[in-house]
């Protein structure tokens, strides 16, 4: 089965509780055969930017600032997770199941598509 998870704290670029369940959730699926694909925003780079990490696909991306005129910064970064979810959905299919952190309401925009 395919996994997505999107999440605003991964290993290394934060360590809190949100990254090491998310870095331990994508492991234990990993070992159980599954593919698992983590989506998480980081600033510091300016292009969509895909590797694997012990097994995980690590999907970085810059959140699309534009957004920000209209938005509140939670609101711009819940439309941004959406928008790069469904370029990666339209690229290589959609998953089985998408797991996303409560915290800062990220899936909103991708609950509503």
């Amino acid at each position: 089965m395919t996994f997505w998870i999107l999440t605003t704290e991964y290993p290394p670029l934060s360590g809190g509780g949100i990254s090491t369940y998310c870095y331990h959730t994508g492991q234990m699926l990993i070992e159980n055969g599954h593919e698992v694909t983590v989506f998480i925003p980081d600033y510091s780079i300016s292009t969509i930017q895909p590797h694997i990490e012990e097994g995980v696909t690590i999907v970085r991306f810059k959140p699309d600032l534009t957004h920000h005129e209209y938005l509140g910064e939670e609101a711009a970064l819940s439309l941004s997770f959406s928008e790069v979810i469904a370029d990666h959905a339209n690229k290589h299919g959609e998953p089985d199941f998408i797991e996303a952190q409560e915290y800062n309401g990220i899936a909103y925009f991708a609950l509503q598509k």
